[in-house]
């Protein structure tokens, strides 16, 4: 599934507190929140590997999603809080596919007052 390879994965998950913290080097991803009303909040995701010849390699930043059977609440799951967090060097990953800084699905997520550098793809969502 999509949280396979991820440095810290959240699932079925409320009301937590994610703070103050520095994420390095993750596999396919660095956070892949799957859960409702929780804050992630002033923390610092790089997930640059290095170049391979003249392209940089890396990874997903975020992924903050509403998949209902990851939530585990039988709900949209959402209204997260995405505040001001610094994301730097999503970019090609290994298999070749291009990564994301940050990825947004869901009902009522908040993503504000972040900065996102060196990014291939940018956010999406």
């Amino acid at each position: 599934g999509k949280a396979a390879g991820v440095l810290l994965s959240v699932q079925c998950a409320r009301f937590n507190t994610i703070e103050g913290n520095q994420f390095l080097r993750g596999g396919s991803a660095l956070l892949y929140v799957a859960g409702e009303r929780n804050v992630i909040r002033r923390n610092q995701f790089d997930n640059g590997w290095g170049v391979n010849g003249t392209e940089k390699l890396g990874g997903h930043g975020v992924i903050l999603t509403h998949s209902p059977n990851r939530s585990c609440s039988n709900s949209v799951g959402g209204n997260n809080l995405f505040e001001g967090n610094q994301i730097r060097n999503a970019w090609k990953r290994s298999d070749g596919t291009w990564a994301k800084a940050l990825e947004v699905e869901g009902e009522g997520q908040v993503v504000r007052q972040n900065y996102i550098f060196e990014a291939a793809e940018g956010v999406v969502g």
